[in-house]
């Protein structure tokens, strides 16, 4: 526009140029033209209030920013201590967890060593439930035992049964324990859910991201050149002010002096009638009719570009607004999760609780499977023996039937023999007494007509401990 030139950045004149369609025609006198100038002049003054919007727009985002900055350093601090809290958790979890799984290999080593020992007596059960006891041991027509029939089996069934609920017990605490483990598992992954659904996370963890600098440059920015433009819409009314005084009659007085009282304020204009205007020629006035027709023809394309500078304020206010309420929703998620992981602490103790109950339980439970399975172990072992000691018993009653043949194939050569020295004795007394008892007397010698003895082997069952039985030779 006029004197002093609008930038051209700032004016619509050097890019837009449209009929001014409040120019009077050239026949109009030239009052009444700038009479028309100068009212359309003052009405595109209303646009301050447009400026008026664009500083109240900078000054929001200004305190939208300030307010970002402190909720980014608050949500980035409560997400800084609960990742440090979060951390502590999964320390202590894999602690508890560590004790779990050192349990969860005692056991599992404890039924294998379980499995062991009942395969080994299944195995000493099967041999005796295989081995029969031979006749010649047990004659008996109508039952053939095997050795497991000499087995108390109660006292191997009471001792699985003590073994069964060890088991058992030690089950329970582990799905107890499991329980627990698995609550704080929820805990922990409840809080880094909700602290990874927070729309402001990333916000919080990287400051440098905000968009808000330059949100605010470019309001900012939009503004000054708004600013500008009003400035330029005051400068062209200046003109037509100036340009009405030149030419001033009693209606134009009286129409600067109703303006004077309706005009925007903060506007820096020159309304005074009272100081006298150095006379123009008439070139000069033309001149000066001539850049204030051109100029008049571009103020409604001004005012346009103020508001549409204004629309796109406004649009990047609402992005200030939508990121400063996503910051504020981000402190509220992280106070939220803060609070939750207040809660799982709270709860921590009992979970630790829980962690040392099934290690004390365990330590029990599994002195007492080993002290059973030290006893199924000695059940194997004497049942073994038994086989063995058994299979010893028809070797021994072999050995021993073996030399009773022997002892009865002596004492008969023995008898034998005995029984012909008898017989030849009977024989020798005999033919003693034929050819010499006719001349001994009966009386001179008391056994002179006597038969010899004769030796009788019977055999004697001894009672109380095995001992060599004894032979006597009784006289008849």
């Amino acid at each position: 526009m006029s004197s002093p030139p609008t930038p051209p950045e700032k004016s619509a004149a050097t890019n837009r140029s449209q009929p001014d369609s409040h120019s009077p025609s050239p026949s109009q006198p030239s009052s009444n033209r700038l009479i028309t100038h100068l009212l359309a002049a003052k009405r595109s003054l209303l646009a301050i209030n447009h400026v008026w919007k664009a500083n109240e727009l900078v000054t929001s985002a200004r305190e939208a920013l300030e307010e970002s900055v402190v909720l980014t350093a608050r949500t980035g601090y409560i997400y800084n201590a609960i990742s440090q809290q979060l951390r502590l958790l999964r320390r202590v979890r894999a602690a508890i967890d560590k004790i779990g799984k050192r349990a969860q290999r005692e056991f599992e080593s404890v039924l294998r060593n379980l499995d062991q020992a009942g395969d080994g007596l299944k195995s000493a059960f099967d041999n005796l439930n295989e081995t029969h006891v031979e006749k010649s041991i047990n004659p008996a027509p109508d039952s053939r035992k095997s050795l497991l029939d000499f087995v108390d089996e109660e006292e191997v069934d009471k001792l699985r049964s003590k073994l069964d609920q060890c088991i058992e017990r030690t089950q329970k605490a582990r799905i107890a324990f499991a329980g627990s483990l698995e609550a704080l598992d929820d805990d922990i992954h409840t809080v880094m859910l909700h602290q990874r659904s927070s729309p402001s996370t990333s916000l919080s963890a990287e400051p440098s991201n905000s968009p808000m600098p330059v949100y605010l440059s470019d309001l900012e920015n939009k503004a000054k050149d708004m600013a500008e433009l009003l400035e330029s819409l005051g400068r062209h009314f200046d003109f037509c002010v100036s340009a009405v005084k030149q030419t001033e009659t009693g209606s134009t007085s009286t129409i600067l002096k109703n303006m004077a009282g309706s005009l925007p304020e903060d506007l820096d204009l020159h309304l005074s009638t009272s100081s006298p205007l150095e006379p123009l020629t008439d070139e000069e006035r033309q001149s000066m009719l001539d850049i204030i027709d051109k100029d008049a023809g571009e103020v409604d394309d001004v005012v346009l570009d103020i508001r549409e500078q204004l629309a796109g304020m406004e649009t990047i206010h609402e992005q200030v607004v939508d990121h400063t309420r996503t910051l504020g929703d981000g402190q509220a998620t992280a106070l939220a999760s803060f609070r939750q992981l207040e809660a799982v602490g709270a709860k921590l103790p009992s979970y630790v609780s829980h962690s040392q109950d099934f290690l004390l339980a365990w330590s029990n439970e599994a002195a007492e499977i080993k002290s059973h399975l030290e006893n199924l172990a000695e059940m194997r072992d004497f049942y073994e023996g038994f086989l063995h000691a058994y299979h010893g018993l028809v070797v021994e009653i072999s050995r021993r039937r073996s030399m009773e043949g022997r002892m009865n194939a002596i004492m008969k050569d023995a008898l034998n023999k005995v029984d012909r020295l008898y017989q030849e004795d009977i024989e020798e007394r005999e033919a003693f007494r034929v050819d010499n008892g006719l001349f001994l007397p009966a009386d001179i010698w008391p056994g002179l007509e006597e038969i010899p003895a004769k030796f009788v082997v019977r055999k004697q069952q001894a009672s109380g401990s095995v001992r060599p039985s004894k032979v006597t030779t009784p006289k008849e």
